[in-house]
């Protein structure tokens, strides 16, 4: 469609793909739209060609449960999208994912009220492994300056809440400010707001088996730190993206970039950069890391701090401003 609407300043177009797209194959997964009554659809492409090979154009009216009751409602993607075991994950800002059949594309849950008052599942980061589907829990309400100030993890309260990876139904949630992870064999390594630690996937299901059993019997909360389940516990500060490469655990800090041994959990270098990193991506020994500063960071091998640096001049777009006069 034609229409515009103000986003961030600027007119936009009432169906932006806030998801990005996802390659797998032969396959090129994306969206389009934000407001669900607008209309939201949910695209896989021939990733050389283009071709639709379905859409699902009916995720954006749907009675459903809201927190406070049912009414209609529907996905509004916002966030990264992910796949694992034929299933697609769209991230949907504040609620919970929609998984939808990554073969057909249709809808096998999205309630973004289940759950919601206990335990405030949202956030555009997600991850799929160990048969889960896992998100941030945290703290919707609190008031933020996020145009002048950025989100602050709300102590050890907040961490993740892990659904079954293709029914939807919430299975564990947990506190300790870790907040986003990664998954590697059989473990997972968890970020937030000071240290990483790694964990086991079946011990953490065994820990919050028995977890729930004592609540049962004695009250108590519901959320599980599975801080001592750790096979390394590293300090590293606030974490906002973390990537493996290799046998090497890459965290992006605040305005630092973190290198751990994934087996240890051994600080192997620390770097300091201009801005907090928010953006990982490794390749052929290298990896490149981008900061709210603009910049964007290539390491390697090559002695310390012998980088090159590549510089662009300011160029401003013309001005197409209305003639008021006419």
């Amino acid at each position: 469609g034609d229409e515009r609407c103000i986003g961030e300043g600027q007119m936009v177009s009432k169906w932006p793909c806030r998801s990005g797209v996802l390659i797998e194959g032969d396959r090129l997964y994306t969206t389009a739209g934000m407001w669900s009554s607008d209309g939201v659809v949910i695209y896989c492409l021939h990733a050389d060609t283009g071709e639709v090979l379905w859409k699902n154009d009916t995720t954006g009216n749907r009675w459903m449960l809201l927190p406070h009751g049912s009414g209609y409602g529907g996905l509004a993607p916002q966030g990264y999208l992910a796949l694992y075991k034929d299933t697609l994950y769209v991230a949907a800002g504040r609620s919970a994912p929609a998984i939808l059949d990554a073969a057909t594309g249709k809808l096998l849950f999205h309630e973004i009220g289940l759950g919601y008052k206990a335990h405030y599942p949202g956030g555009s980061w997600l991850m799929a492994a160990h048969d889960w589907v896992m998100f941030k829990r945290q703290h919707n309400y609190k008031d933020t300056d996020v145009e002048n100030a950025e989100y602050q993890i709300g102590g050890n309260a907040e961490g993740i809440i892990l659904y079954n990876f293709r029914t939807g139904v919430p299975e564990i949630a947990t506190i300790g400010g870790r907040v986003l992870g990664v998954a590697i064999e059989d473990d997972l390594i968890l970020v937030g707001k000071d240290s990483a630690i790694r964990i086991n996937a079946d011990e953490l299901r065994v820990a919050y088996a028995n977890h729930k059993k004592g609540r049962a019997i004695k009250g108590g909360p519901k959320y599980y730190d599975p801080t001592p389940l750790a096979k390394w516990d590293t300090d590293i500060g606030r974490t906002y993206t973390l990537l493996i490469a290799g046998d090497t655990v890459i965290a992006g800090g605040k305005e630092t970039i973190t290198l751990l041994d994934v087996n240890t959990g051994k600080v192997l270098c620390r770097k300091q950069v201009d801005g907090d990193v928010r953006g990982l991506s490794a390749s052929d020994g290298r990896f490149i890391a981008s900061t709210t500063s603009g910049r964007f960071y290539c390491f390697g091998d090559g002695e310390s701090d012998s980088a090159s640096v590549v510089s662009h001049g300011t160029v401003m777009p013309p001005d197409k401003s209305r003639d008021a006069s006419k």
